[in-house]
């Protein structure tokens, strides 16, 4: 047997009579292939019509309690005995090529899951949430159709029309029964299976038709359900929190999440409202010059029941921003000391008693200090982070920051990131001549909770060096902190610059690294382009609040526009342009 055709079944006999006509109706050979029907305790007579299909061969029936979509095709696959298994809907009408389009995609390379197209058919008068999933179906194949290329997470799913070696389910531990038990599951499914290597492929070819047959009612439903099973895929996934639209919804500014807070109370009037709501869209969609309308809002109102089950499965709108939504300001700080009459550049050193007081005045108003390895933790992996959380880093590694800058963050039981010049260390640098920490420093400070990173091996600006070079710099920073013990996570560009060029010999090097550009990151930010906010030494106690809260101070930005016009007059005046 090469191919099983695996189906779970719950009260819905016309339309797999319906699935299997096509099914028994393909252009393989009878005994190449099998149809397995798991019957998931109906009681419509299910059994009935399935005994007037028995007398086919190749058709295998089993019977459980009812326990689910998941339990059912985990049933199925198990008792299927050929090398493929494809996972079928009992809705859908299989294309007469479908099996053999799906089997020779298999026999085209190694262990693979085969997914293929999904074609959406509608009635005479199509609901708002037919057009609604048929826009987005059209939509989601065009783009593969573009780019046939999977993409994660979004194409990472094992659901209706995928194929992929009984092995291969079976290594997976098949669909969770216990988490997913009607909803989500295949998302889930395709995540795991991704995470273990497996290749997906998109086939156009393999193509079956789903009858959409829903009122809006039931489509907002069940979008509650799938918010509810996002948050449970979240938790079990939480690195592709990114790439849900939850985190648009609770990182939107303030009043639009008031509303959404307010929309998804569960209370009996916001539950009239939106069912009246619902109600205003399918009397708008009746009227051609308002379809358009209608179809916003009601896409509206479906974002509003995903948001209500999410929140409900999190327990409470606190919550679901806590799973989401963390925005990290980072500061970056250059040399902390006294200037002399070496520094050529002032714009880079903060005195110590300017420093004490910011990392005093952070701590009062109840900032906690993480690490970039914090950071990356809980983007990939969904660990805590403290309620108000901020990253101090120091570039280039002077030495004057052992003196008088990290004995005061360990006073104040502050951690920070420190980007070190690897072939620099203990020198003086080349473009100020101060002196520049030891290894010994920088072992001695790693081991008290100071993460160490890389800023290169020689400090230049990557986007002016060829390509071997920018490698070198780039690798060879992290062997050399490697090569002394440490193991840097993080990377800094020299002098906060990049390009596209320059990313990609950092991607595969280090998970995280920081720019110069300002604002706050969150879950959406690109991990290697983080955002900092450079400290000024001119900055106020105003101006650290505001680069913590915003991730920039607009007051700096203020005063630099008005010495820039005060520089203006001043030249205008000199040329006598203006009078004095």
């Amino acid at each position: 047997m090469k191919i099983s055709a695996v189906i779970a079944t719950y009260n819905r006999r016309e339309a797999l009579a319906d699935c299997l006509t096509t099914l028994l109706d393909q252009d393989l050979p009878a005994d190449q292939y099998e149809i397995v029907v798991v019957v998931d305790g109906s009681s419509d007579g299910t059994i009935e019509i399935l005994n007037a299909f028995r007398v086919r061969a190749g058709l295998v029936v089993v019977e459980q309690d009812n326990k689910g979509k998941s339990a059912a095709l985990n049933g199925g696959v198990k008792a299927a005995t050929g090398e493929i298994v494809l996972i079928i809907d009992d809705d859908l009408l299989c294309d007469r090529r479908l099996l053999s389009t799906h089997l020779a995609a298999h026999e085209r390379g190694t262990s693979k899951l085969v997914f293929g197209r999904m074609r959406s058919v509608s009635g005479r008068s199509p609901s708002l949430a037919d057009r609604l999933m048929h826009e987005s179906l059209e939509k989601y194949y065009s783009r593969l159709e573009m780019d046939p290329q999977p993409k994660w997470p979004d194409d990472a799913c094992a659901g209706p029309n995928c194929s992929m070696p009984r092995a291969v389910f079976l290594t997976s531990g098949g669909y969770d029964e216990k988490l997913f038990p009607r909803r989500a599951e295949d998302s889930d499914l395709g995540l795991r299976l991704w995470k273990m290597g497996v290749h997906f492929q998109f086939e156009p070819r393999a193509i079956a038709t789903h009858w959409w047959v829903k009122s809006d009612r039931q489509f907002w439903a069940d979008n509650v359900e799938d918010g509810a099973s996002l948050i449970r895929l979240c938790r079990k996934h939480p690195e592709t929190r990114s790439h849900w639209g939850l985190v648009g919804v609770v990182s939107a500014p303030a009043w639009k999440r008031y509303a959404a807070r307010a929309a998804t109370s569960g209370s009996a009037v916001a539950r009239l409202s939106l069912g009246a709501l619902v109600s205003v869209c399918e009397k708008l969609a009746l009227l051609k010059w308002t379809q358009r309308i209608g179809m916003r809002l009601f896409v509206a109102c479906i974002g509003v029941a995903v948001v209500t089950g999410a929140r409900r499965e999190a327990g409470s709108w606190r919550l679901l921003r806590k799973l989401f939504r963390n925005r990290l300001a980072v500061l970056l700080y250059h040399h902390i000391g006294l200037p002399t009459p070496e520094t050529k550049n002032l714009s880079l050193t903060i005195t110590p008693k300017k420093f004490e007081r910011q990392v005093r005045w952070l701590h009062w108003r109840g900032y906690t200090t993480i690490t970039p390895a914090q950071w990356l933790a809980w983007c990939a992996g969904g660990e805590s982070l403290p309620e108000k959380p901020i990253l101090l880093t120091f570039d280039d590694a002077y030495a004057d920051i052992t003196k008088h800058a990290l004995p005061v963050l360990e006073r104040y039981s502050f951690r920070s990131a420190v980007f070190v010049i690897s072939g620099q260390v203990g020198g003086l640098s080349a473009w100020d001549g101060l002196p520049l920490m030891t290894m010994e420093q920088i072992q001695h400070w790693a081991t008290r909770g100071i993460e160490i990173g890389a800023h290169t091996r020689t400090h230049p600006d990557l986007t002016t060096v060829p390509n071997d070079l920018t490698a070198d710099e780039v690798r060879g920073s992290k062997e050399d902190l490697m090569g002394a013990g440490l193991r840097p996570l993080s990377f800094a560009y020299p002098y906060g610059c990049f390009d596209d060029r320059v990313r990609k010999s950092v991607d595969g090097v280090f998970p995280l690294a920081f720019t110069c550009e300002e604002g706050l990151n969150d879950l959406r930010t690109d991990p290697l382009l983080l955002r900092r906010t450079m400290v000024q030494p001119g900055d106020t106690i105003l101006d650290i609040e505001l680069r913590a809260a915003l991730g920039r101070s607009p007051l700096n930005s203020v005063r630099s526009g008005l010495r820039l016009r005060s520089r203006f007059l001043k030249v205008l005046r000199h040329v006598r342009l203006l009078p004095n």
